[in-house]
């Protein structure tokens, strides 16, 4: 019963942490290079990953509700 929570939880905190690092590491580019020219491209790829992080944050709370109903319903079945 542990493990299957523990891996569940494991999961989406991968997949929500995933997501923030590539922001983080994209907007460090600006620092990087320092140049005006890459600041707009910074921001727009930044908000191309935000969407699609909110997609997978909504996909991940599916499949997470999903999961957790199976585990619990195969848990209160008699063997």
């Amino acid at each position: 019963i542990f493990s299957k929570t523990l891996a569940l939880i494991m999961r989406l905190f991968a997949n929500m942490i995933g997501g923030h690092v590539a922001i983080l590491v994209i907007l460090l580019l600006v620092l990087k290079f320092q140049s005006i020219a890459i600041g707009p491209i910074a921001v727009l790829v930044d908000l191309a990953i935000s969407a699609l992080e909110l997609f997978v944050a909504v996909l991940q709370a599916y499949i997470f509700s999903f999961l957790s109903a199976l585990f619990i319903g195969l848990a209160m079945k008699k063997h």
